[in-house]
């Protein structure tokens, strides 16, 4: 499932840091997004508000949720002939949050999830459960419950970090509930501005802007890649 994306941006000092009067989170949900001339997701949700399906447009996918008050099942199938791709099971916390996903046609390889106290992911790991090996884990840093920055360590060496800085006058309406996720947590509170990606190795930023609807909801998002000299266009649809 697409989720108006990922981690990124500046020096963490930059990062801007949430205020009293901050806006609140947007209790909408998503209908649509679309990449014009190219591929599109539509979304449908049961009621109350949780995520059912995402129909794809221009890849042979499908998504279908079902939920108990203890897990998630995620199923993932091929639109031309209905077989099932990949079937993800996620665990729930008595907050109803995802603590832990798996993929039932991979055999020991789990992913496991952390919040605070407000329900905004703090941690990501992907591990192998018969070990306790830790191919990859991002732990991420909150000012406020603004995310300030993103690290990924691998085998407990730091590989890569993220930093961010946001437009702080208009609120996300990406965010995961948004989508009927509300499983996944929280993460970008405020619509990104900046992510600056940084390694031993490398630096790199990417760039957003919006624009909103009359509900100041986002309904075109663009993005600048690094490298990119014209930004990408997404369009949103909310219902």
């Amino acid at each position: 499932m697409k989720k108006a994306l990922p981690f990124l941006l500046l020096l963490a000092s930059a990062a801007c840091k949430k205020s009293a009067d901050s806006p609140a989170i947007n209790d909408t949900r998503i209908q649509s997004w679309a990449v014009p001339g190219s591929i599109s997701e539509t979304y449908e949700y049961d009621s109350k508000n949780r995520l059912t399906k995402a129909t794809y447009s221009g890849y042979d996918q499908n998504t279908l949720y079902t939920y108990t008050d203890s897990m998630v099942t995620e199923r993932i199938y091929k639109t031309s002939t209905g077989a099932a791709t990949y079937t993800f099971i996620y665990k729930l916390n008595n907050k109803g949050l995802a603590v832990s996903r798996v993929d039932t046609a991979v055999a020991d390889d789990a992913f496991n999830y952390e919040y605070n106290t407000d329900g905004y992911l703090t941690r990501n790991e992907e591990i192998q459960p018969s070990t306790g090996h830790v191919w990859s884990d991002y732990r991420s840093h909150y000012t406020n419950n603004v995310l300030d920055s993103t690290s990924l360590y691998r085998q407990n060496v730091w590989t890569l970090g993220y930093y961010y800085q946001y437009y702080t006058d208009k609120i996300n309406s990406l965010e995961n509930p948004n989508y009927g996720c509300a499983f996944l947590g929280r993460q970008f509170r405020l619509p990104e501005k900046m992510v600056v990606r940084w390694s031993p190795t490398f630096t790199d930023t990417t760039r957003y802007s919006y624009n909103f609807d009359a509900k100041q909801n986002i309904s075109q998002q663009m993005t600048l890649s690094p490298g990119a000299t014209v930004p990408q266009t997404v369009n949103y649809t909310y219902r």
